[in-house]
C-alpha cells in the first residue's frame, strides 16, 4: 500500500492504481490457476507464473475414513478457516439453526475465532475453538475428531493452508465450487463441492448424505 493511501477504495480505482505495478513486475506468482486467470482478466499484460505452494495433501492412494451412519450418533462437522466475513458466519449459523430445528443430529465446531458475532451453544449446536497455532493444525484437527470438514466460504481463496491440512487428515471435505477448492480437491477421494449460494438446508442435506451413503453414491446423486 502506498503511504497515506486510504484503506477503502472502489474496486475500479484499486485495479487502475495497481495495473502499472503488476505490468512492470518481472514475474507475478500465482498459487492457484483460479487466481492466475482471475488476475489475467484484469491485468492481461502481466507475466504470470503458476507456482502452487508445496505442502502435504492427499493423493490418489489416500484412504479416507468413513463418516458414521446417519442415526448412529451425532455427526461432527469441523468448519475450517478464520471466518471473517459476515456472510460466512451467517451460513454457519444458519446450518446450525437448521440442524437444531430439524433435529438432524449435526454439531458444528469452527476451528479458530469468529471475527463476527454469532449465536452459539447452548442456543445452537455451534461453537468456536478460539485462536490456534498454525504449526499444530494437523494435531488440532485430529483432536476434534470430526466426521466431515466444512469450508463455508463466500469469497474465492487464492490459497488455503487449512485446506492442505484438512486433505492430509483423510476425512470427507465439503467446500464451495470456486477459487482454489475445485483445483486442490480434485485429487481428494472424498471431496464434495457445493454452489456457494445454496441455502443452509442443502449444505446439511449433503452432510447427512455423506454420513449415510457411499461416497460414490453421493457423487452420483
Amino acid at each position: 500500500m502506498v503511504e497515506g493511501e486510504p484503506l477503502s477504495r472502489d474496486i475500479r480505482t484499486w485495479r487502475k492504481r495497481h495495473a502499472a505495478l503488476l505490468g512492470a513486475a518481472e514475474r507475478v506468482l500465482a498459487p492457484s490457476r483460479d487466481c492466475l486467470e482471475h488476475h489475467r482478466r484484469y491485468y492481461p499484460e502481466a507475466n504470470y507464473v503458476y507456482l502452487p505452494l508445496p505442502e502435504d495433501e492427499s493423493g490418489p492412494g489416500l484412504e479416507v475414513e468413513r463418516a458414521p451412519a446417519a442415526g448412529g450418533g451425532t455427526v461432527r462437522v469441523l468448519a475450517m478457516g478464520e471466518l471473517s466475513l459476515f456472510e460466512e458466519i451467517r451460513l454457519l449459523e444458519a446450518c446450525a439453526a437448521d440442524a437444531a430445528e430439524r433435529g438432524l443430529g449435526i454439531t458444528f465446531r469452527a476451528l479458530g475465532r469468529s471475527l463476527q458475532s454469532a449465536r452459539r451453544e447452548p442456543e445452537l449446536p455451534l461453537s468456536f475453538s478460539g485462536p490456534y497455532d498454525q504449526e499444530k493444525l494437523g494435531e488440532l484437527i485430529e483432536s476434534q475428531r470430526p466426521d466431515v470438514i466444512l469450508f463455508p466460504h463466500r469469497l474465492p481463496l487464492a490459497h488455503s493452508w487449512s485446506l492442505g491440512a484438512s486433505m492430509a487428515a483423510a476425512l470427507p471435505i465439503v467446500a464451495p465450487d470456486f477459487g482454489v477448492f475445485p483445483e486442490r480437491l480434485q485429487s481428494h477421494p472424498a471431496a464434495f463441492l457445493m454452489s456457494w449460494d445454496e441455502e443452509a438446508a442443502a449444505w446439511n442435506d449433503l452432510i447427512l448424505k455423506i454420513a449415510s451413503k457411499d461416497y460414490l453414491d453421493v457423487n452420483k446423486a
